[in-house]
């Protein structure tokens, strides 16, 4: 046979072929991919398919979880440093915070001199946990707010004890729940 020209030969199962040059040259004899070949790939890329999906949405799970714990944590600090805020102002002439029945009150002399004929003029603060909210009536103005507006509050506990006030609140949103402790030590307060 001449250089450059087809040659012909027989495959496995005798069928009679021919082989260009090029396929002589590189020494390749069949040319494409085999049914094997290719389910091979389907499945190995279906397993690489599954591992990056189960791993974005898992990520995405730890995201909204994480995302749904802040927003709560954030409107109980927002609460808790209302109330320790409020504590470090209370001030009368007796016990100027006190605990009854889940109702946190708070006396708060507002006079701007204080002496000895205003000095037992207080308005009174409260913090109460109605409903899934945790309301406080202002003393001065008797307007009412809802301290955590995004979520619900589930649980809220106020004690008093040797001029300490521990404050527990708990609070849901979705279906993620936050606990959060505070205490205050204040300088100006005297408790029952």
């Amino acid at each position: 046979m001449l250089h450059g020209l087809s040659q012909c030969y027989k495959d496995k199962k005798g069928v009679p072929r021919t082989k260009s040059p090029e396929t002589i040259a590189s020494g390749n004899l069949e040319r494409g991919v085999t049914l094997m070949e290719l389910m091979m790939s389907v499945i190995l890329l279906s397993v690489i398919f599954l591992a990056v999906s189960a791993l974005y949405v898992s990520s995405q799970k730890f995201y909204y979880k994480a995302t749904n714990e802040a927003i709560i944590a954030e409107e109980l600090s927002y609460a808790m440093e209302h109330i320790n805020k409020t504590v470090m102002k209370g001030m009368g002439t007796g016990a100027s915070v006190s605990v009854f029945s889940g109702l946190l009150s708070v006396e708060i002399n507002n006079n701007a001199l204080l002496d000895s004929s205003n000095y037992a003029d207080t308005d009174i603060y409260e913090y109460e946990l109605v409903s899934g909210s945790l309301k406080y009536v202002d003393g001065v103005t008797s307007a009412v707010e809802d301290l955590c507006p995004k979520i619900t509050v589930t649980n809220a506990i106020f004690s008093v004890g040797s001029n300490v006030l521990t404050v527990s609140l708990e609070g849901s949103y979705v279906n993620e729940t936050v606990t959060l402790y505070s205490s205050s030590h204040p300088r100006l307060t005297t408790f029952n």
